[in-house]
């Protein structure tokens, strides 16, 4: 936002309210005015936000105002300015909306780097995380908080180094997932400190982290983002800062274009901050080291050629440590995939042992979803130990019926030759594994032959009247009869690795429950993985409720 040099400026003694005494002007926003002033009844030094109605160029303007006032009112953080206060006023026939907050002593993070030229890393690696730990407040606050103007402006330093994040004038107190932005729209953010889906309205954790990398890399440079050169819409740090450090690992995945290859999530920066943050520490000590031993050598005259060589030094010991740790993670990245490709290809081998269970049937007068369950016969065939366990039981019975087979056939040869062949009786040793092999065929057999029957199914159809029938057979005796509105359906994973009926790790299961009788209609049935997202594509389309899985 611009900066409104209309707005009036209030002279050093004013009383609003006949409590708040003005006494210097802090600094102007896109739509108010910011007075360092003393409460007279709370007897300390307040910051107030002023908004001049008049100057007010559309109610967008107003409405964020007054959001602010509610995020204020409900935040409770150490390092956020607590509220204090909000009240209307008029002054010189014009109205005026006032918002009251702690004042914090202390400069923000522009002016100091603009002063100093740079931070210390250490410092830079401080502000980092406290910053982090405040959008982790703010992103798990329910409604999250959307600060959406995260920038070195916003952040105030105080003489102790305590960070605090000031103006929420842009806050945002819901998720947007959407490119909803239109020519009504009020354009907030700082340029450079905004990622390219703020502009289209989308308000998440991802643009607030987008707008901590930018901020990191400009207390690195001292230079603002909107400056850097781009490649591929990215940030192309590598040709401003020429130091390669550890933090700008982080800062590499907070500021990718693309939300959804960007960290999304505080939780997910903090843990891949305190990876790091071994090597920051190293790094930190060993420059402190280096600088500690200079200092306690100069006396000894050591030539600039010494220091020079040992950086050199520690400047290839880093790089080979580097070296070593990316081949590791390759390998370790590498025997991952390798792995998730081998348990692709076994689900995919088992998914495709039978055909997709799940199909869609469309009507004159609607659709129906037909989910063909599993039959408990397919249960025991999926997976080949409990069709083992399962033939085990045949074998055993085979087996006894093989002994008596045995004795009668003795008793016949000898009736018939008077001894025994000697090539027969070596078929004494092959019994066991015979009988399991005759018991195996038999129940492949009889598997085979149950698997060509006909598998129950449970039919939803929905109607252009918005009505829903749930049925096996016939549709004129439903189990459910009733709106779209008083069915839930659920999808339920057990365990990790989504494993499901008789261990089977193709396999969900799925309740369907009537809301309004508070009963089940069908429990724990199950569908095949390949006809999952089909299931899901028709709840969220027909029965306008979210999937749950559990």
């Amino acid at each position: 936002m611009s900066k409104n040099t209309n707005l009036k400026d209030f002279a050093k003694g004013t009383v609003l309210k006949e409590r708040y005494e003005i006494h210097t002007l802090i600094g102007r926003g896109g739509m108010a005015a910011t007075y360092k002033a003393f409460d007279k009844e709370g007897g300390r030094i307040v910051a107030i936000k002023i908004l001049d109605f008049q100057e007010l160029k559309e109610w967008k303007e107003l409405e964020l105002f007054e959001r602010e006032i509610k995020t204020l009112m409900k935040i409770d953080h150490p390092q956020i300015p607590d509220y204090v206060d909000h009240f209307k006023t008029e002054v010189d026939s014009k109205q005026y909306y006032a918002l009251v907050q702690e004042f914090v002593e202390g400069n923000n993070l522009k002016k100091i780097i603009l002063n100093t030229s740079e931070l210390s890393y250490t410092n830079i690696i401080k502000i980092t995380k406290e910053l982090l730990v405040i959008l982790k407040y703010m992103h798990n606050c329910k409604p999250p908080i959307i600060h959406r103007d995260l920038n070195p402006k916003n952040i105030i330093v105080n003489e102790n180094n305590t960070v605090y994040l000031v103006d929420f004038g842009a806050v945002s107190l819901k998720i947007k997932n959407t490119k909803t932005a239109s020519r009504s729209d009020t354009f907030v953010g700082t340029l450079g400190y905004m990622p390219p889906e703020q502009l289209y309205g989308k308000a998440t954790p991802a643009v607030d982290l987008y707008a901590l990398g930018a901020t990191i890399l400009f207390m690195l440079s001292g230079k603002e983002p909107q400056d850097f050169p781009l490649r591929k819409m990215k940030l192309n740090y590598k040709k401003v800062i020429t130091k390669r450090t550890p933090i700008l690992e982080l800062v590499d995945k907070l500021i990718e274009p693309d939300d959804k290859l960007r960290i999304n999530n505080t939780d997910h920066a903090l843990s891949l901050y305190k990876k790091i943050e071994a090597e920051i520490n190293k790094e930190v000590s060993k420059s402190q080291r280096y600088k500690t031993e200079i200092e306690n050598r100069s006396d000894e005259g050591i030539s600039d050629k010494w220091i020079e060589q040992e950086l050199n030094k520690e400047k290839l010991e880093n790089e080979e440590h580097k070296r070593i740790s990316e081949v590791k993670n390759e390998r370790a990245q590498s025997r991952k995939e390798q792995k998730k490709e081998r348990n692709r290809l076994k689900q995919e081998k088992i998914s495709n042992r039978f055909p997709n269970r799940i199909k869609l049937v469309k009507y004159k007068d609607g659709e129906e979803l037909v989910i063909k369950t599993h039959a408990f016969w397919h249960l025991l065939w999926r997976r080949k130990w409990s069709a083992l366990g399962s033939f085990s039981t045949l074998s055993g019975v085979g087996m006894v019926f093989w002994f008596f087979f045995w004795e009668w056939l003795q008793n016949e040869i000898k009736k018939s030759f008077l001894e025994i062949p000697v090539f027969i009786l070596p078929l004494d040793i092959l019994i066991i594994p015979a009988t399991l092999l005759i018991g195996y065929i038999i129940w492949s057999f009889i598997i085979n032959i149950l698997m060509r029957l006909r598998i129950p199914a449970i039919k939803i159809r929905i109607t252009a009247g918005g009505h829903v029938i749930v049925y096996k057979r016939n549709p004129r005796k439903p189990v459910f009869l009733g709106e779209k509105s008083d069915i839930r359906f659920e999808i339920k994973e057990k365990g990790k690795n989504n494993i499901g009926a008789l261990g089977n790790p193709s396999e969900f299961w799925f309740d369907l429950k009537c809301l309004s009788e508070k009963k089940v209609i069908f429990q724990r049935k199950s569908i095949p993985v390949k006809g999952k997202g089909a299931v899901k594509k028709f709840i969220k389309k027909y029965l306008n409720n979210r999937v749950e899985e559990k």
